[in-house]
């Protein structure tokens, strides 16, 4: 049997993990940089939450931390984090509505394809941004969360 002496809370708080070299498998994450959110993508994605975007957190989404309530350090970039446990999230905020309002979701690409195909936006729409954004030095990202904000700002108004 193998035992570890038991670390005390500052001794885990001031623990520094090189997490440089962490590869995580998703189709975000073809290498160990690109984990990483545009600033206009974070402040697109805070669009998308003041229009009306609607999620559930589920393990493997992206969230940014708004008010800095997170203490621990990001492996991916600063207030950045990847949920584990949305019962984790929830607990660490202090409920579910302060967890909605201290967290803004960064949908991954999946994702966005994945909400946009739900709301019935045909592919060839979806190829028309990204060929225009391409021109524009867009990411896909920057691009879908563009088509999602279109689509929430247009059910907004016809309602």
């Amino acid at each position: 049997m193998c035992t570890t002496r038991r670390r005390t809370p500052g001794e885990v708080e001031s623990e520094q993990v090189d997490f440089s070299k962490t590869l995580v498998g998703h189709p975000d994450n073809v290498s160990e940089d690109s984990v990483r959110f545009r600033e206009s993508e974070i402040d697109t994605a805070m669009h998308l939450r003041a229009a009306g975007l609607v999620w559930g957190p589920e393990p493997g989404h992206y969230v940014f931390d708004i008010n800095g309530i997170v203490r621990a350090g990001s492996p991916f970039q600063a207030g950045i984090f990847l949920i584990h446990s949305a019962n984790t999230f929830e607990i660490l905020a202090g409920g579910q509505d302060e967890m909605f309002e201290n967290f803004v979701w960064l949908p991954t690409w999946e994702d966005c394809r994945t909400w946009l195909t739900e709301k019935q936006v045909a592919d060839d729409r979806v190829n028309s941004a990204w060929q225009s954004g391409r021109a524009q030095g867009l990411t896909d990202r920057e691009v879908l969360y563009g088509l999602i904000l279109e689509v929430l700002e247009r059910s907004a108004a016809a309602e």
